[in-house]
């Protein structure tokens, strides 16, 4: 196993990714400020993601700086691709 993992590290999850989805479980979007919770819509977890979505779209009061922050990669100029689907 240990000589598969080294020949193919692209298909291996990092640190990061392995934290991420270990915290998943426990994770409340409702404690999340706005900013914490668009830069969690980059999560490797999917549960994270969803959470953080519907949270965002429950934060009316938000609207304006979540739609600002969303689209501004785009008005810049910048490529802004998500890399994962919405489950």
């Amino acid at each position: 196993m240990a000589g598969w993992l080294s020949e193919r590290p692209g298909e291996c999850l990092s640190a990061t990714d392995v934290a991420q989805a270990d915290l998943a479980d426990s994770y409340v979007a409702t404690s999340r400020t706005t900013t914490g919770l668009i830069a969690d819509l980059a999560s490797f977890s999917s549960i994270v993601r969803s959470a953080a979505t519907t949270e965002l779209a429950a934060r009316t009061a938000d609207k304006e700086q979540i739609l600002a922050t969303l689209t501004a990669p785009a008005v810049n100029g910048r490529l802004f691709v998500r890399v994962h689907a919405s489950d």
